[in-house]
């Protein structure tokens, strides 16, 4: 009765472990691919952050009086 007591217990634990680590490689999978997409999402936003701040620095009355010439040195 002991014997089939303790590999009883032995299966049930072994489940138990698989269970965990399949569960563990699945939150780590979903977690890599969330943090792949807030990556991508930080980045371009902070791309079109830039791209705002530089147009925001450009005057566009100054800008449509140059002509190709005033750009070569």
């Amino acid at each position: 009765m002991k014997e089939h007591r303790r590999s009883t217990t032995r299966k049930n634990i072994i489940i138990a472990l698989l269970l965990l680590v399949s569960a563990n490689i699945f939150m780590g999978i979903a977690m890599a691919l969330q943090t792949r997409i807030a990556m991508k999402t930080l980045i371009h936003q902070r791309m079109l952050d830039i791209s705002n701040t530089a147009a925001a620095m450009l005057n566009g009355d100054a800008m449509k009086n140059l002509s190709a010439d005033d750009c070569r040195n």
